[in-house]
């Protein structure tokens, strides 16, 4: 498949987003825009916590047989 840059399509896909087009031949433009955005692009929209139970029984149910195990092989 052969293809052909239409930077005119990126410009316009830019617009409707909203986002940001740089064109870079030497590569230190856009890394000059990838440290705008880190710099001060981002911006917090809000944050939430959650708390994430794990049910740890099937972990203690193994670590005892593995001890019943090794006990019926000593005695």
């Amino acid at each position: 498949m052969t293809t052909k840059f239409e930077e005119a399509t990126l410009i316009r896909v830019v617009a409707t987003t909203g986002g940001r087009y740089v064109r870079s031949i030497t590569g230190t433009d856009l890394a000059r825009a990838f440290a705008d955005v880190v710099k001060g692009d981002r911006k917090i929209v809000g944050w939430r916590s959650s708390t994430e139970y794990r049910d740890l029984y099937p972990v203690g149910l193994a670590v005892a047989s593995v001890a019943a195990a090794a006990l019926c092989f000593l005695i």
